[in-house]
């Protein structure tokens, strides 16, 4: 599945120019963004997304509330676009936004599903912090974007 999701990345990849390898300058993608969708299985869901440059490369974090469920990747800036391979529990996915000032649009995928949905987000002010994840035991591990979770619902 890992190898599926690499051959994929490296064929977004090859098909775009990349920008220059190098910590860029004044950074203007990273930060926390505030995310809202809806999930493989229909039922919108909120959440948080962590966005930490690493040189020429970005880390990515999505955090949902009440959830212990912390899917991460890895994301290139490409043509002005942030594209995502990201491992979502027993699933990898890719996901690719457009961020224009604070708020960006994205479409994202998984392995195994033919289709696409959609998730728009919004910077947060410098400084914003991220919350930490319940206790494993305080609340379930589940993912919403599966088609068989129950989703987060928006608040």
């Amino acid at each position: 599945m890992r190898t599926r999701l690499l051959v994929m990345l490296a064929l977004v990849i090859a098909t775009a120019p990349v920008q220059a390898a190098g910590k860029p300058k004044e950074d203007k993608i990273a930060g926390v963004y505030t995310c809202a969708g809806v999930s493989a299985a229909g039922k919108p869901y909120v959440g948080i997304v962590e966005i930490v440059a690493t040189g020429a490369t970005y880390h990515v974090r999505w955090t949902f509330p009440n959830s212990t469920f912390r899917p991460s990747g890895v994301a290139l800036k490409i043509k002005g676009r942030i594209v995502v391979a990201y491992n979502a529990g027993d699933r990898a996915g890719l996901a690719v936004y457009e961020i224009k000032g604070k708020t960006g649009k994205g479409v994202w995928t998984m392995f195994g599903f033919p289709q696409t949905w959609t998730e728009n987000i919004e910077k947060q002010p410098a400084g914003t912090s991220v919350p930490d994840p319940p206790a494993d035991d305080a609340a379930p591990q589940h993912n919403p974007h599966n088609h068989q979770s129950h989703g987060q619902t928006t608040a």
